[in-house]
Order: C-alpha cells, then sequence, then structure tokens
C-alpha cells in the first residue's frame, strides 16, 4: 500500500531514518530489478523501503511472508505504521473508524439520556397534578392491540368543568388494555387539565414501576458496542477521490469500497426501500 504519511515530529522523523539506515545496512541494500509483466513476483505482497541521499537510491524488498526473518524491516514498518496513525490524527480523529462508532455512540447516549429525563419528568408531573376520573372509551383505531398505529378516544369530564373533553390516548398503550377498551366502555384514566396528556391508570402506573427499564436498555447498548469501538480503533479510513471509502489496519487495505457489488446508489436505493418497509 503506497500512503502519504503526512506530518510527524522531527524526533519521530529522525529515529524512523535511524532505523530505516540500520535496515538498509542489516538486509545488504539493492535497488530492486523491476520485474516483467509475468514475473511471480508480481503476485505477491511485498514491503519495500526505499531511501534516496547523497550516495544515490538504496532500497531493500521483503515479501510479506519472510517478514519475520528481517526483523530490521519489521521494526520499520511498524515505526512508520505509528507515525502514520499519530499523524492521522490517533484514535480521535474522523479518520478512525472506532472514532466514528464513538461519536455515534455519545450522540445516542445523550439523545437516550433526553428521553430518560423527559419521559421521567413528565411521569412525575402527571403523578403530581393529573385528575384521576372515570372515562368513557368512544374510538379504537387499530388492526390488533399490537399495531403502532394504535390508538383509542375517550370522553371524559373535567373537574370543575361543564363540558366534557375528548382525549386521544397512544402514548404508552398496551396491547391487553386496547384490546379491552372497546367503544362505550368505562375506562380510569390521568388526565393533566393544562397539557391535556391523557394516560390508561393502568398503563401510566405500569410505566412509573418501569422506567428504570430504560437505563438497563443503555447498559445493553453499551455493552454491545464500546467492544465494537475498541475493535474498529485499529482501523483508519481513506478515502478515493471520487469518494469511494476504504478500510485499512496497519498499512493493508482490508475493505475497499470500490471492490463492493454494489454502486452508492444501488445502496441508496436499498436503504430507501428499507425505511419504507419499516
Amino acid at each position: 500500500m503506497s500512503e502519504k504519511i503526512g506530518k510527524v515530529s522531527a524526533d519521530e522523523a529522525r529515529s524512523i531514518e535511524e532505523l530505516a539506515a540500520a535496515a538498509l545496512a542489516t538486509e545488504n541494500p539493492s535497488v530492486p530489478a523491476v520485474e516483467g509483466p509475468d514475473d511471480p513476483a508480481l503476485r505477491r505482497e511485498v514491503f519495500d523501503l526505499h531511501v534516496i541521499g547523497a550516495g544515490g537510491a538504496r532500497a531493500v524488498r521483503v515479501a510479506r511472508e519472510d517478514l519475520e526473518r528481517h526483523p530490521a524491516m519489521a521494526q520499520v514498518r511498524r515505526a512508520i505504521i505509528r507515525a502514520r496513525n499519530r499523524a492521522g490524527g490517533g484514535y480521535f480523529s474522523w479518520s478512525n473508524v472506532g472514532a466514528r462508532l464513538a461519536i455515534v455512540y455519545v450522540a445516542l447516549m445523550l439523545w437516550m439520556t433526553y428521553l430518560t429525563v423527559s419521559e421521567t419528568r413528565n411521569l412525575s408531573r402527571m403523578q403530581r397534578e393529573a385528575e384521576r376520573i372515570e372515562a368513557t372509551v368512544t374510538i379504537r383505531y387499530g388492526k390488533s392491540g399490537y399495531d403502532k398505529y394504535k390508538y383509542i378516544k375517550v370522553h371524559l369530564i373535567p373537574t370543575g368543568r361543564a363540558q366534557g373533553v375528548d382525549a386521544k390516548i397512544a402514548d404508552s398503550l398496551s396491547a391487553e388494555n386496547w384490546s379491552a377498551a372497546k367503544p362505550g366502555s368505562t375506562v380510569r384514566v390521568w388526565y393533566h387539565p393544562v397539557t391535556g396528556k391523557t394516560y390508561l391508570e393502568d398503563d401510566i402506573q405500569r410505566n412509573l414501576r418501569d422506567h428504570t427499564g430504560f437505563d438497563i436498555f443503555s447498559l445493553i447498548f453499551s455493552g454491545l458496542l464500546l467492544p465494537l469501538i475498541v475493535f474498529f480503533s485499529r482501523y483508519r479510513a481513506g478515502a478515493y477521490p471520487d469518494g469511494k471509502e476504504f478500510l485499512i489496519k496497519g498499512d493493508r487495505v482490508t475493505l475497499d469500497g470500490k471492490a463492493m457489488p454494489f454502486s452508492d446508489s444501488e445502496l441508496l436505493a436499498v436503504r430507501a426501500l428499507i425505511r419504507l418497509a419499516s
């Protein structure tokens, strides 16, 4: 793989130069010959070390499978990989795949924290201020209790009012209570006179007992994603001029976007179909 390292410190550059000089001296350097089109060496993965100085160009070539027998070359390779990673921003740069996952993880955790705090405050406010009254079911909408668009509408008369109020209940509506809420039946509800939010009493009481379950989900989510962040922190992402990306581990391309069996437009079409289906 051929890739520019970028800017490195003077001390690190000097250290790499010393390692390269030691490798050249150890490996009895010579400029590799240019292979012909049918040369088997073209089908082998090799590491080339080129140094251009006052004495001219010197180079060493070592096949990957022979690298263990050339410790000086292996040491230069490791030093160059470290320098490339640091020059690219290390573990905290956008090119680091683990850092990208970490950004997604932090954003999702902040969003889940916001939802948890909002839900907790809403439940607490309902518990303090809501009226507990009887209501009559007027409409039940949905194909079943597991329809994500299901809801019921109820008619109730708040305390101190002469006229009734029609309220829609969709949030936290359980499948069992939806099935039991037949039009004309009477249900117990919690109604907030300021916000108009209305819940079935059984459902909101269950939420008050179980609202810590969202924290358990966060722990499960963290347990799944944090190992992936650590694993992919060893990978960096590069990009071709046309925007196609490739993954690099050390000094090798492990996943090339141009080698994928589908184009970007086809991938976008598949994503759009998945969203429509969901």
